[in-house]
């Protein structure tokens, strides 16, 4: 039903879109008119609309839709302006300046952790990332990061979608072998990954505590898997010294166990 006060075809489209972030699957134009109890040629003029303007993708093998890139783009400036605003890119700066390596502030973005900021680092060989890049929560170590602080039935949530979503290639992530992972991160009070995206590349990460906003956060150090073991304590410790000083943990103490979560 159309609200007063609202335009309707902009309210629709927003509409259209929600849609899309609640099902998190590809829709027929024929699924959305029936979801949002629009006229079937509505949805479809609108479908043709955002698909012209590079919002919406058909995929002819689906016969249905999906957003594109630049639709979960939208947004991405949102996450760096909170990024300023809780002081976060300076203490990137100041991570990557203590350890060398390439310092990265991840959120999540449903079942992926999204590379908000990438500060690199001051090695030679380096860990080279650019700002946008995307990797999966359930193998990644920023993914396992944020992953710790989530109740179990969450995380068993994550890998069912996960897997759904990837099909056939998802068959090395299963929930018990994630949670070997998830456990340890939480003993340590910090996520290691290993060759697990890049072929001897690592990352070190922790969760910072939950935004105003509700998004979830958290800090990397990543290079090769070699250095980064070699140096591990003294990453271990730049990134408890950071979140210590920073002005989201200030607000938000650090420190609580999440064992058991």
């Amino acid at each position: 039903m159309d609200r007063p006060g609202v335009v309707k075809s902009a309210g629709r489209v927003l509409e259209i879109l929600e849609l899309f972030a609640r099902m998190k699957s590809p829709l027929s134009v024929r699924q959305m008119a029936e979801h949002l109890d629009y006229p079937l040629s509505s949805a479809a003029a609108l479908v043709k609309s955002l698909e012209s303007k590079g919002y919406l993708t058909y995929e002819q093998g689906l016969r249905a839709y999906l957003p594109t890139v630049r639709t979960a783009r939208l947004g991405e400036w949102v996450y760096d302006s909170l990024a300023h605003k809780q002081g976060l890119i300076h203490l990137l700066m100041e991570l990557a300046d203590r350890t060398g390596h390439t310092a990265v502030l991840a959120a999540r973005n449903d079942v992926f952790a999204d590379y908000i900021h990438v500060v690199p680092g001051q090695y030679e060989l380096q860990l080279n990332v650019p700002q946008g890049t995307r990797r999966l929560l359930c193998k990644s170590g920023l993914g396992w990061a944020i992953l710790a602080g989530h109740p179990d039935p969450a995380i068993r949530d994550v890998v069912i979608r996960t897997r759904s979503m990837l099909g056939r290639a998802a068959q090395p992530i299963t929930y018990d072998w994630l949670m070997v992972n998830i456990r340890e991160a939480r003993i340590r009070g910090y996520a290691l990954s290993r060759s697990l995206v890049l072929k001897d590349v690592g990352m070190a990460a922790m969760a910072l505590p939950p935004m105003p906003d509700g998004s979830h956060l958290a800090i990397g150090v990543g290079g090769y898997v070699r250095q980064i073991e070699k140096d591990l304590d003294d990453i271990v410790g730049a990134m408890n010294d950071c979140l210590r000083n920073s002005k989201a943990a200030r607000k938000h103490p650090v420190g609580a166990s999440t064992k058991g979560v």
